[in-house]
């Protein structure tokens, strides 16, 4: 009787299973921790000494508060995803990297408030955050899709793309620029004294952040390398309209994202907070060493990192002596709630900021939606808000591979980081990718496009013939003797 190794037995798999999810676990944790190191090191070396007169400072705290702050950083590493499962858990996950991290530590850094009123900002982050984790909870429902053929899913994407095309170049052509990262601001500027309509608006940023993502992702998964250059240029056209350097960062996420999702989806989370890390070293390492670091350091640190947090602190000490807008600053709310203020929002605080109205002070989904509408509370609601888009975006994009819905979702970061919720949603383009990705039909086994979700099927040889049995053979031994 053969025994069974007790290596395969299922009490020992579980127990190498624990072994590796507390070791996926504690290197999460050790990526949140060094994230932080690695941050405020930048944070004091590049952005404090160039854009301290703009409000970038550095103020020491008592040791309790950087204990609080390291300690509410560092929770939600317990309960993020190790394994992406959920195309929202990519977003999830950069959230957390670009906008909850330094929305914890930069309110610490300027010293806008008392420490106590910093404290309990960060602790409704962290109810927050942890409360758009409690929907990977949740079982998705069973999808209702539409059934679109390939054909009908390529003839809404041209019709959609022309359409966007024709009213971007009809409002933004004259105008069209292309410069360097340096010389951006001959361009951003004049670009905002133009009177463009809202349609033009909305055909610019969905052309940035729905269609680009998503053919430079359809063309990478597919191996077309027209999709690719095609949406490349997509980005490089738009970015010669206004010089915003985040549609250029968006389309390189996309590959590296990809890449990184495809080889590294047990780990995303990880590998992402050691890329990070690496990134604010070598903005520091360059910063002597080459004469254009400090491009890259201004895009990849100020812009990506440290700003959201930034409007984290400045958001929570406006709005802790001046009256909330209840909502007011969206359409449709104004017509009920009068709205308390003589211009918008990010006007507002850019004069609060800097003493002029001609600077927009845009911020991320919780303080442009959450702050401004009830103080700290309205993180809560705001977290709400966000964590059932989310959970909508799960539900539409079962039928695909993951690593493709992953990273056409998770390329709104940059507008979440950026925008307030209500202009993410539609301005934004985040409601559009998910209706296109739940209009798309899933790639067949074995054509192009094939994703993880689809296993192949093992092709075993045909059975053979069953073997016949060998005729008997007369011998002298096999005669009766006589």
């Amino acid at each position: 009787m053969t025994q069974r190794c007790p290596s395969s037995s299922p009490s020992s798999d579980r127990y190498t299973h624990g072994l590796t999810a507390r070791r996926d676990r504690l290197l999460i944790l050790t990526g949140a921790m060094l994230f932080i190191i690695t941050f405020e090191w930048s944070y004091r070396a590049l952005i404090v000494p160039v854009w301290g007169y703009f409000g970038f400072v550095y103020v020491d705290q008592e040791a309790w508060a950087r204990v609080a702050a390291w300690t509410i950083c560092i929770l939600p590493a317990l309960w993020m995803p190790i394994r992406i499962v959920r195309a929202s858990q990519v977003l999830y996950w950069l959230l957390y990297v670009t906008v909850y991290l330094p929305s914890i530590l930069v309110p610490y850094y300027l010293g806008l408030q008392p420490l106590f009123e910093i404290l309990s900002l960060s602790i409704w982050f962290l109810a927050g955050f942890g409360l758009i984790g409690l929907i990977y909870r949740v079982p998705l429902p069973r999808p209702v899709r539409w059934g679109a053929t390939s054909t009908q899913f390529w003839s809404v994407m041209a019709i959609l793309y022309l359409l966007l095309l024709v009213f971007f170049l009809r409002e933004w052509w004259p105008h069209l620029r292309l410069v360097t990262f340096a010389e951006r601001y001959e361009v951003r500027l004049p670009s905002r004294e133009l009177n463009s309509s809202l349609l033009a608006e909305y055909s610019r940023s969905w052309l940035a952040s729905v269609l680009t993502p998503l053919l430079i992702a359809l063309g990478l998964m597919r191996k077309r390398i027209g999709l690719v250059v095609f949406g490349a240029a997509t980005a490089v056209l738009l970015y010669s309209s206004s010089a915003a350097r985040v549609w250029i960062l968006v389309a390189l996420y996309v590959p590296i994202g990809l890449y990184v999702l495809r080889h590294r989806r047990k780990a995303f989370g990880v590998t992402w907070l050691w890329i990070t890390c690496s990134a604010f070293l070598g903005c520091i390492g360059l910063e002597q060493a080459v004469p254009g670091a400090r491009d890259l350091s201004d895009l990849l640190l100020l812009r990506v990192y440290v700003v959201p947090g930034f409007y984290t602190g400045l958001y929570s000490k406006f709005f802790s002596d001046h009256p909330f807008s209840y909502g007011s600053h969206m359409k449709g709310i104004s017509l009920f709630v009068n709205y308390p203020y003589e211009a918008p929002i990010p006007f507002v605080m850019g004069n609060y900021q800097v003493g002029s109205y001609d600077i927009s002070a845009n911020a991320h989904v919780w303080a442009g939606d959450g702050i401004v509408s009830f103080g700290n509370a309205g993180i809560l609601i705001i977290s709400a808000a966000l964590g059932a888009i989310l959970l909508l975006a799960d539900w539409c994009t079962q039928h695909l591979d993951i690593s493709l819905a992953g990273i056409v979702v998770s390329a709104h970061y940059a507008n979440l980081s950026n925008l307030p919720l209500s202009a993410s949603l539609l301005g934004g383009g985040l409601l559009l990718s998910i209706l296109l990705l739940w209009i798309m039909p899933a790639p067949t086994p074995g054509g192009p496009g094939r994703g993880t979700s689809i296993r192949r099927r093992r092709h075993f040889p045909p059975p053979r013939a069953p073997l016949s049995p060998p005729k008997a053979v007369a011998t002298p031994f096999s005669a009766k003797a006589s």
